[in-house]
């Protein structure tokens, strides 16, 4: 098997590398000591257009396919997995599901800013009582229709122009929410039908009412990537903001982990050749000053 990259995949890589090692390496302790969310980063990983990379063109990505996405997350992994882990997370679950399964307005409105870099998406399926089984979900969105609201005169900021979802619930466990620009969140539109049941949606968390970041976790490590809880407190979301056709939200879900594995697994080769680097360093440094290495 000729493991051999294309001359346009080696090119990037060489890229990608060189930015991890000149603007990232040298803060990735720091922003794990502050907890700190490098914007800056992303910033600069927009301006060498590489936070849309398996996006087409089209819609404000760089055209590239899956092996070139899986080499920048590995070199940026390399470096820094909390900044890897933002990256995957914004482009397997807080952007793609978009572009495979929105609709040509959705995708020029919510997924050409995440493409372009001018956003952070997220991706809000785990619930705290959910376990290893993410469908079991309590997180409810109700229909509203404006019929429905006409029966009960609401207050003029309140009026709605068409149909409506009212969400309700909690998600835990979710990666870049209190940085995000949307937020693509699971919701039983339908408790009797099981994993039919099941919609997505996107929520604007700056101007959805209702929408809460109840909690950014401390963890063990990955700090500069932000873990949130979140709270849907009768967020109302227009009818044209659900993902696909009501009910599909598991076929989705499945069709996005099938991504994101890609990703993360080169997200953890790229930890694992960092760690392989780092400890070669330390060795070294014990060499250089005749200290036993033996229980290195």
């Amino acid at each position: 098997m000729d493991f051999t990259l294309p001359d346009e995949h080696e090119m990037t890589r060489e890229v990608v590398r060189d930015f991890c090692e000149t603007e990232i390496k040298p803060i990735a302790q720091e922003i794990e000591d502050e907890h700190r969310f490098p914007e800056e980063v992303f910033e600069e990983l927009a301006d060498l257009d590489l936070m849309g990379v398996p996006v087409s063109e089209e819609y404000g990505g760089a055209g590239g396919d899956y092996l070139m996405y899986a080499l920048v997350a590995e070199e940026l992994g390399r470096v820094s997995g909390s900044v890897g882990l933002s990256y995957v997370a914004h482009t397997s679950l807080g952007l793609m599901p978009i572009i495979k399964f929105g609709t040509e307005e959705q995708k020029e409105e919510w997924a050409r800013p995440l493409a372009e870099g001018e956003g952070i998406g997220s991706w809000a399926l785990t619930e705290p009582s959910s376990g290893s089984d993410a469908s079991d979900m309590d997180t409810m969105a109700e229909k509203d229709t404006a019929e429905q609201s006409s029966a009960s005169p609401a207050p003029p900021e309140a009026e709605q122009d068409g149909d409506e979802y009212v969400i309700n619930g909690t998600k835990q466990f979710i990666t870049n929410a209190n940085v995000a620009n949307s937020v693509l969140v699971k919701a039983v539109t339908d408790p009797g039908a099981g994993y039919d049941g099941i919609s997505t949606f996107i929520v604007d968390p700056e101007n959805d009412d209702g929408f809460e970041v109840s909690t950014v976790w401390d963890k063990m490590g990955l700090n500069a990537s932000p873990t949130c809880e979140l709270q849907f407190d009768d967020v109302r979301i227009p009818e044209d903001r659900l993902l696909g056709e009501e009910g599909e939200g598991w076929e989705q879900t499945k069709k996005t982990l099938d991504g994101g594995r890609i990703s993360i697994a080169a997200l953890s080769t790229g930890l694992g050749q960092g760690a392989f680097e780092a400890a070669r360093e330390y060795a070294t440094e014990r060499e250089q000053f005749d200290r036993p290495i033996s229980k290195f």
